[in-house]
């Protein structure tokens, strides 16, 4: 886990704090700087940020999670450029980060988060690109551990539930209607049980198992049975490893300096690992 620096800017909140931000923002040259250490610096990390987003929008993500300042931002600029890679215009890349603040500060390079995107190209209606999944649902890529999402979304699979899946219910139903006949608006007796990309990321089991869908086939026992062989389910084996060979893929398209700041983070994140086993 990256380390955090102090921020006496921000010690105390309000308005001045901000001003005083601002006056670091307004430095449009000054380079990233970090600490000996690996934590970043307070004017390296506000002068990237006011670059990189405009300064009302940069004052604007800082007013509403001032921890973002404690991120070292190579993370962010990796994420932004793994979107770009990806197929997102580097406009849209930065108001994703912008509008997701997880995407500033989760690894967008780890095997878990890969793993939620490729699951969701390949289960979700429409045949979306990376970069499409990237700018339609970010949030649920970076919010949501690839147990979850990728988990659950196996379990559709499993069981033939696929067709049900959507992206978003309302319009779903109202295509469904107009396809029948029906009035878009008015619910139908008939109409299928849907299963939305909200429900599978965001819903606890035992909401989640109550859906119509899933009541169907076997409620909360099929749901946790299946998630307690997922180690071990071939698919979710397979994906995992397709996710981090993609890892190592976009990694090395990046450049060489986020691509060294990307495997120290990796390393670091490796020796962690071996500390707590």
């Amino acid at each position: 886990m990256l380390r955090r620096a102090r921020f006496p800017l921000l010690e105390g909140g309000g308005p001045a704090c901000l001003e005083a931000l601002k006056g670091r923002l307004s430095l449009q040259q000054r380079p990233w700087s970090q600490e000996d250490d690996g934590t970043a610096t307070e004017e390296g990390l506000a002068a990237p940020s006011g670059q990189a987003f405009g300064q009302e929008a940069a004052l604007e993500i800082v007013e509403s999670a001032p921890n973002v300042l404690g991120i070292n931002s190579s993370v962010w600029q990796t994420n932004v450029e793994v979107m770009v890679i990806c197929g997102v215009l580097r406009t849209s890349a930065l108001a994703v980060a912008r509008a997701t603040r997880d995407a500033l500060r989760k690894n967008l390079l780890s095997t878990d988060k890969l793993a939620n995107l490729l699951v969701m190209q390949r289960c979700l209606p429409g045949g979306l690109t990376a970069g499409q999944v990237y700018e339609q649902h970010a949030s649920y890529i970076v919010g949501y551990t690839a147990k979850r999402v990728a988990g659950r979304l196996l379990f559709i699979q499993h069981h033939s539930l696929q067709p049900l899946l959507v992206e978003k219910k309302r319009p779903a139903r109202q295509q469904w209607r107009r396809q029948h006949g029906l009035p878009a608006g008015r619910p139908a007796p008939a109409e299928p049980q849907f299963i939305s990309l909200c429900d599978v990321c965001t819903l606890p089991d035992a909401k989640f198992a109550s859906l119509p869908a899933v009541q169907a086939a076997g409620g909360l026992p099929a749901l946790r049975a299946f998630m307690a062989g997922l180690e071990a389910n071939a698919g979710y084996r397979a994906l995992q490893a397709e996710a981090e060979a993609d890892g190592a893929h976009l990694q090395a398209q990046l450049p060489d300096d986020l691509q060294q700041a990307a495997k120290k983070r990796q390393q670091t994140a490796e020796e962690k690992s071996e500390e707590e086993e």
